[in-house]
């Protein structure tokens, strides 16, 4: 039997309807946003690839290969943006089998009751809102989205949060960079500074403090690293919560033993620890609270309930 596929790809989720020859659904699938315009195409390849292996399993397709996959996605407006798509799409489905537009085009054929060619206008709202619209000459015209907005109307919280394990990654590497800045003004004050006729750094408690301070932020250094290697290819949002509290909680450690260290010149503004120490603060902050990353590792690890 042959099996027909359509997809409909946005920025916050992915469908995907499945039916024979005589275009009755046979069964659905979902997979998650595959806005060509602000994700990888890799991704995007995937969570198509998502969307119509769950349709075709409901349908009792199972691996079977559809004999057309007809694909509408946002961000694909114009021919080079759909040609590397269209490419990448035809080595998951076959060579001949994709039919590839913009979401917006696929939108404007299925509603309207007169052919492709028939002058129509379409209102689209999604994750944005926009017009999509075609003349009685084939020329085309859109409002909303464009001009000085960035991606869809209504869309600026969703192009956020997309980039939350970046920024978050980004921190924890702020974090123990600082932490390791001030383990090395550290190092050099304890090596100039004399307390009772000898070098701060001669005394045991000073060399444990200078080791644990080196400890934790070569930890926190190497999970952030592990983090950011695993995130190319995987999903480790809760992986990256922890990245950043455990480079933050580290930071702040070692930026108050460096403080405590240095002394009352510690806590001079002409001092760069001192600096660094306040710097450090706001690391705990910014990017969601550690409280905030934790609960949300918690969600993404299934320990709500």
């Amino acid at each position: 039997m042959g099996l027909y596929v359509g997809i409909d790809g946005g920025g916050t989720r992915t469908r995907a309807v499945v039916a024979g020859a005589d275009l009755v659904p046979l069964g659905r699938g979902a997979s998650g946003p595959a806005n060509a315009a602000t994700r990888p195409l890799p991704r995007v390849v995937e969570t198509v690839q998502e969307a119509a292996a769950d349709a075709l399993a409901a349908a009792g397709g199972g691996d079977g290969e559809p004999s057309r996959v007809a694909i509408g996605l946002a961000g694909i407006d114009s021919i080079h943006d759909r040609r590397p798509l269209l490419v990448a799409l035809e080595s998951v489905f076959g060579v001949g089998r994709v039919l590839l537009t913009s979401d917006a085009r696929a939108a404007l054929a299925g509603a309207s009751r007169d052919g492709l060619d028939a002058p129509a206008v379409v209102l689209i709202a999604g994750t944005g809102a926009i017009a999509f619209g075609q003349g009685r000459d084939g020329a085309t015209a859109r409002a909303g989205g464009y001009g000085s907005v960035i991606g869809d109307e209504g869309s600026g919280f969703a192009q956020l949060a997309r980039h939350f394990a970046s920024e978050r990654l980004v921190l924890a590497a702020q974090a123990y960079a600082g932490a390791q800045r001030a383990l090395d003004l550290t190092i050099e004050w304890c090596r100039a500074r004399e307390t009772f006729g000898r070098a701060l750094i001669r005394h045991q408690i000073v060399q444990h403090t200078l080791t644990e301070m080196a400890r934790r932020t070569d930890v926190a250094r190497s999970y952030a690293h592990d983090v950011a290697r695993r995130s190319l290819t995987d999903d480790v949002s809760a992986q990256v919560c922890f990245a950043k509290n455990t480079a933050v909680e580290a930071g702040q450690w070692i930026v108050d033993q460096a403080v405590q260290l240095h002394g009352g010149m510690g806590y001079m503004r002409e001092s760069e620890v001192e600096r660094q120490y306040r710097d450090m603060r706001i690391l705990g902050i910014g990017g969601g609270t550690s409280e905030i990353l934790t609960g949300l590792a918690a969600k993404r690890l299934g320990y709500t309930s």
